[in-house]
């Protein structure tokens, strides 16, 4: 089975409310860099239609991450926090204006927490169960026009 349709496999289940937690936090870890500075925050979006046809879950959220090892960890952090069994998390990046343009296919990448794999186009790979969170910090990255899906 190819990536594009495990993520047609899976579908939405329930749809919950206290999924639209919105969190913002951002970190210094001591020195005055921008290297330094980690976190991630998500945010509510106004005036989301231009992008609702991406994403299958019904709530579509903003998200600021910085592009680095921390800031990764900190968002696979939350979340393995936030998403519970047969659910899932949708994220798609792109620049600002380029919301109606199409996912690149080649970038798609699936994560399952509960069964600790990372899929992308050059393979899967299984994280272990003591290191994932840094394991998908060091795996990850966010590329433009990219389709993640998140779930458990």
């Amino acid at each position: 089975m190819n990536i594009s349709e495990e993520f047609d496999r899976l579908k939405p289940s329930k749809r919950r409310k206290e999924n639209k937690q919105i969190k913002k936090q951002y970190y210094r870890d001591g020195t005055e860099t921008s290297e330094d500075l980690y976190g991630i925050e998500i945010f509510e979006l106004d005036g989301y239609e231009n992008v609702d046809w991406l994403f299958t879950n019904s709530y579509v959220y903003g998200l600021s991450c910085y592009n680095n090892r921390k800031s990764y960890k900190e968002l696979f952090s939350y979340l393995d926090q936030i998403i519970i069994e047969n659910e899932y998390v949708e994220l798609f990046t792109c620049l600002d204006g380029d919301e109606e343009k199409r996912k690149d296919d080649t970038l798609d990448i699936l994560i399952n927490l509960k069964a600790l794999s990372f899929k992308n186009n050059l393979g899967e790979y299984r994280l272990k169960e003591k290191r994932y969170l840094e394991q998908l910090s060091e795996l990850f990255w966010f590329r433009e026009k990219q389709y993640v899906k998140i779930t458990r």
